[in-house]
């Protein structure tokens, strides 16, 4: 019993180490031989689940992680990663309940997160919003709460408060779709120099839009250019 562990042991640490360098096959093909050698293995489903759901391989993804819950129901990890599969295929309510049988295991701050992230992907502003305010309390430092709370705002039309909470979100170094947003909220101010200043960071950031971003920076040099949330074109 003791030489099965140690070998399904050993291809999870196989599995992680080629995962975690970005070769997402040789992970697949490690946890599947895993699971021929130990058939509904939690850990090795767990883990094949994971690689799929950065695969985006949704349905397989589901299929695993399902698996893994079946023989360990009560592993707040497991849980967590279903909430995501689920989040992602747009199944907001089964996403909810993963949520609420996690919560009894897991960190509330965590929790905190992932039930904003739902609420947020599922498009109910006003809980998002209460979600993300509860983040921000806990943890003052969340850019992720700051820059979801901005672009709240700013669909709300309160620019000046969507300005504050994204610059918050930058305040270190911020990921690019802040200062995007940021970017997008002193347009509509009509700060142009400093919507381009902000346009500018996106594409040190992150270079693949560039031909897009361009287009954006040169429009901050017109003052008859406003932007509006149903025109966002990332």
């Amino acid at each position: 019993m003791r030489t099965n562990q140690n070998d399904s042991d050993d291809l999870i640490r196989r599995a992680l180490a080629a995962f975690n360098s970005g070769n997402h096959r040789q992970a697949i093909d490690v946890c599947e031989l895993g699971l021929k050698q130990h058939p509904g293995d939690p850990a090795l489903c767990h883990l094949l689940a994971a690689v799929l759901f950065a695969k985006a391989d949704l349905p397989e993804a589901r299929a695993r992680i399902e698996a893994s819950l079946a023989t360990r129901p009560d592993y707040a990890p497991a849980l967590i990663l279903a909430c995501r599969i689920a989040r992602a295929e747009g199944r907001f309510e089964a996403a909810f309940q993963f949520l609420d049988r996690a919560a009894r295991l897991s960190s509330q701050a965590e929790m905190l997160v992932e039930r904003a992230r739902t609420f947020d992907q599922a498009g109910d502003a006003p809980a998002a919003s209460a979600s993300w305010t509860l983040v921000l309390q806990r943890d003052p430092k969340s850019g992720e709460a700051a820059a979801r709370l901005g672009r709240l705002a700013w669909q709300r039309r309160a620019a000046v408060e969507a300005e504050g909470l994204l610059e918050r979100a930058v305040a270190g170094r911020g990921h690019p779709s802040a200062w995007f947003d940021l970017g997008l909220v002193r347009q509509d101010m009509r700060k142009f120099g400093s919507a381009a200043q902000a346009y500018r960071r996106v594409l040190e950031m992150s270079p693949a839009p560039r031909k897009r971003l361009s287009i954006w920076v040169s429009s901050c040099r017109k003052p008859a250019t406003s932007t509006r949330p149903w025109q966002r074109i990332h």
